[in-house]
């Protein structure tokens, strides 16, 4: 099961780049649901499980329920796998005073999750890029470049 984390900006975190894909975002403007009125487009990543979970207002509730609950105007954010971005930009939408950094490992929802943002008027306060993070309590071992 995959999981939205929210955490506040000053908390550490180690950062490993990947560059961000220059892929095309599809030009429909097609939309498939309207989720706390954030209008999500049709995406060849959205399954029609997801699809139906939209329309019925069922989509990843918890995590948004959570992150409307506990997250205030001025807070800074880093979201950890922002997936469709629906979330985010729900959380962007009804938090006023927000910045947002989502990241996403699958650089082939980078173009769709901006395309999302934007047509929803949050790109200003939430941006997406292509990087994993990794937090590091203690190393475990040595490692030894040859």
């Amino acid at each position: 099961m995959l999981i939205n984390y929210f955490c506040r900006l000053d908390e550490q975190a180690a950062v490993s780049n990947k560059s961000d894909t220059p892929n095309e975002p599809s030009r429909h403007m097609d939309v498939i649901g309207t989720l706390r009125q954030i209008k999500v487009l049709r995406s060849p990543h959205l399954l029609p499980r997801t699809i139906s979970e939209i329309r019925r207002g069922k989509y990843e509730t918890p995590e948004i329920d959570i992150g409307l609950a506990n997250l205030r105007p001025g807070d800074r954010i880093m979201e950890m796998g922002s997936g469709a971005g629906v979330v985010g930009a729900i959380i962007a939408k009804h938090i006023g005073n927000l910045k947002i950094r989502s990241f996403e490992a699958n650089p082939n929802l980078i173009p769709h999750i901006r395309e999302l943002y934007e047509y929803n008027g949050v790109d200003g306060t939430i941006s997406v890029s292509n990087l994993s993070l990794i937090h590091i309590s203690e190393p475990t071992r040595q490692a030894e470049i040859s």
